[in-house]
């Protein structure tokens, strides 16, 4: 039941609080019942205000309260999660990928493929992989977005272990995929030699 009335709260809440705050003009709500005691609930669930009794507030300081308390937790996401943010550091490709380069036999188990087939594919799919920095955020180089993708196709884990590993986000890891897959067809269709693009295909 509380579950069930939060994006129906949300939506009432904002149509009756966020329009009217902004204009200064505080009108009563139109909450229903159960609404007004998904607020009570909530409020009280998270300890907002913990000297303030909810039960003797009107609906009109409940919704300003639950506004001020949504637009708080919006302010407190995280721009990025702890352990991607260390990926330039301790991720797999910053750790792993010289000293793999450094020995031919580790590098053809890890990836299924020689150093010189890995840099070959790299240089025709590096132009369509490459992304700009950006004032938040560092792109992540074709090389990096190359390498997880090969992993991936050459041991078959899941997301979740690349993104482990690499420290890169979970939906990030799906969208190199498709990203490197795409250039790899792209650019690779038209070779009938390049076993790769007939996989992907």
């Amino acid at each position: 039941y509380f579950c069930g009335n939060i994006f129906h709260l949300d939506k009432e809440i904002k149509q009756c609080t966020s329009r009217h705050i902004l204009l200064g003009r505080i009108r009563r709500p139109r909450i229903g019942i159960s609404c007004e005691l998904t607020i009570r609930l909530l409020l009280a669930r998270a300890r907002t205000v913990p000297h303030v009794d909810l039960e003797a507030m009107d609906v009109n300081s409940l919704a300003i309260l639950y506004w001020y308390y949504r637009r708080q937790r919006r302010r407190k996401r995280l721009w990025l999660n702890p352990i991607v943010q260390r990926r330039s550091t301790v991720g797999a490709f910053t750790t792993l990928m010289q000293q793999l380069r450094n020995d031919p036999q580790k590098f053809f188990n890890y990836f299924r493929m020689t150093i010189p087939t890995f840099d070959n594919l790299l240089k025709k799919v590096e132009k369509d992989l490459k992304k700009r920095d950006t004032n938040m955020r560092k792109s992540i180089r074709p090389e990096e977005k190359l390498a997880i993708c090969i992993r991936y196709m050459a041991s078959g884990c899941s997301y979740k272990d690349l993104h482990y590993a690499y420290r890169v986000g979970v939906s990030t890891i799906s969208n190199i995929i498709k990203e490197v897959t795409n250039a790899i067809w792209n650019n690779l269709h038209g070779d009938r030699s390049c076993a790769l693009a007939r996989r992907i295909n």
